[in-house]
């Protein structure tokens, strides 16, 4: 098991090396380059069931979890660098306060962005903040308690599945404030298997009578045949179902090692791919483990993606 393990994190360092995607100017195509910090619209709206703590160096937010709700809105005020200042992150006193300060923006759409494995809450708000700039509409990030390291691989899938029924709430309670057309649900890698079973979680307390916005989800790492079961079910549950990866992704590959069963994308079945693809709209086309934000607005709005893979 540790040596899998090891594997996992060798894999997982080689394949960050890889930029993250960014638009190229042409308006007819999607170019994947390297995605540079810029200001947005809105502020980035946060949700954490993690640990939260007062030092006397500041706010914590651990990796343990918290059965109560964290609700706070993060605005970065200086963009010369990459890094989070913890004086741009604000908490909110309840999720009253969570929802009067959405209500505010006027805005009719809302996406919930969820993130993956290894990740700290610093750097889940980056990936946010980056959506978010990508975005005519306010993201709400649900951070998850990821103990953002690599041998934490299966503690992190433990900690997803817990996660799962407060998303479920997160989910539930936006659909009540927007309508559930107007709440889409973006995903990261093990993040797609939480919206996957938030999903269940209201399909079984009989509260997904509508479906949501659009589901996106980029290099899903979803077991392969429970997905091809999910299919129905998902595409049912929301607007428009997308999903994007790599049949490269190592990240993806290595999760099958681990788990020994093909994983969605892998690209084991040519015929099963072919199946995933009459239920959604299915892209092998991406750019190793990483979500193309300039996708993201046009993904949405559920128009046809033209992508052209940058060198």
């Amino acid at each position: 098991m540790f040596k899998h393990l090891l594997l996992t994190a060798l894999a997982i360092s080689v394949s960050t090396a890889v930029p993250v995607p960014v638009l190229a100017q042409d308006p007819g195509k999607i170019e994947l380059h390297s995605h540079e910090r810029k200001p947005s619209k809105y502020p980035v709206y946060f949700v954490t069931d993690r640990q939260i703590k007062e030092t006397p160096h500041g706010t914590v937010y651990s990796s343990e979890r918290s059965a109560q709700l964290t609700y706070g809105v993060f605005q970065a005020q200086d963009f010369s660098n990459d890094d989070i200042n913890p004086q741009d992150i604000k908490l909110m006193k309840s999720d009253g306060d969570f929802k009067e300060a959405l209500q505010k923006t006027g805005a009719k759409h809302v996406a919930v962005f969820v993130h993956g494995y290894r990740k700290s809450f610093e750097g889940s708000l980056q990936f946010a903040e980056k959506i978010a700039s990508e975005l005519d509409q306010p993201v709400v990030l649900f951070a998850w308690p990821s103990k953002n390291k690599y041998s934490a691989y299966m503690i992190d899938e433990c900690t997803a599945e817990w996660s799962s029924y407060q998303l479920a709430d997160l989910l539930r309670n936006l659909s009540s404030d927007f309508g559930s057309a107007n709440v889409s649900m973006i995903s990261h890698s093990l993040g797609a298997r939480i919206v996957a079973w938030s999903l269940r979680i209201l399909a079984t307390n009989h509260q997904l009578d509508k479906p949501f916005g659009c589901n996106l989800m980029f290099s899903p790492d979803v077991d392969r045949d429970t997905f091809l079961a999910e299919g129905p079910f998902l595409k049912q549950s929301a607007a428009c179902v997308k999903v994007y990866l790599d049949k490269h992704d190592t990240r993806i590959w290595m999760s099958k090692m681990l788990h020994g069963s093909p994983r969605v994308g892998t690209n084991d079945s040519s015929a099963d791919n072919e199946v995933l693809s009459s239920l959604f709209q299915f892209n092998m086309s991406m750019p190793s483990h990483h979500i193309p934000y300039p996708m993201l607005s046009a993904a949405l709005a559920n128009k046809v993606d033209g992508i052209v893979m940058g060198n």
